[in-house]
């Protein structure tokens, strides 16, 4: 059975992404895992916080989660939506690493994925040269096949239908 693995990170383009991973494990008879790496950014690191750590109100549920936990939430629900949807297995991984490409890539070695799949935002240059993108950085790393969803044709595909 195909493992595809796809990286969330619940932008706007996460549903498209999340579709696309959909289609082809249901063509490919495989499942999916879906990982979402909450990274512990600078102003975490110089404040002393890390998100596990960081509650946010979350009037939803009645209480106050941290973003950790809201995450997993998140990841869950989007991943009983994609087995309702495409009828195939899927499994979700949260976790929070320094590395977003790093913490994909063990994943993908851990649970023996077969492919990848990441979606690709539109960077201007200058933030690409200087901070990079994880869907690069996974492309250059991986072992395995990375599919890349170029979230940029769905939002003019998108702004075309309402016009």
């Amino acid at each position: 059975m195909m493992k595809i693995l796809v990286a969330i990170d619940f932008s706007d383009a996460t549903p498209e992404v999340a579709e696309q991973a959909g289609k082809l494990a249901r063509a490919m008879q495989g499942e999916i895992h879906l990982i979402h790496v909450v990274e512990p950014r600078i102003a975490y690191d110089v404040a002393g916080i890390f998100p596990e750590d960081v509650v946010i109100p979350k009037e939803e549920v009645g209480k106050s989660m941290t973003i950790k936990a809201l995450s997993e939430m998140r990841l869950r629900q989007l991943a009983e939506e994609l087995k309702d949807q495409w009828g195939v297995a899927v499994h979700s991984k949260v976790t929070d690493e320094f590395d977003t490409q790093e913490a994909i890539e063990t994943y993908a070695e851990k649970e023996g994925a077969d492919m990848i799949i990441v979606g690709n935002h539109s960077h201007s240059f200058l933030s690409s040269v200087f901070l990079g993108s994880v869907a690069e950085e996974v492309i250059r790393h991986a072992k395995v096949p990375v599919l890349v969803v170029p979230v940029k044709a769905f939002d003019a595909d998108k702004q075309g239908e309402g016009a």
